[in-house]
């Protein structure tokens, strides 16, 4: 039997030291935008990352909760 990995999920806040490197890359992979919503993400919201195997999505907090991914 084969198992299925899990996604990894990350919750960057703006206090992160990390936020501005993930911000970035939302900027350049997805345009600034969410995954879900299609809204811009600003430099304040808190962004969720789902790491797939190989393309992450980004998303904004309140989006993550909605589709049950935190």
């Amino acid at each position: 039997m084969r198992r299925k990995a899990l996604a990894r999920v990350y919750v960057v806040a703006a206090s992160n030291q990390q936020y501005r490197a993930v911000y970035a890359r939302v900027r350049a992979k997805q345009d600034g935008l969410c995954s879900y919503c299609s809204m811009a993400i600003s430099e304040s919201d808190t962004i969720v990352s789902k790491a797939y195997v190989r393309k992450s999505k980004y998303f904004h907090k309140a989006c993550a909760e909605k589709i049950n991914i935190i």
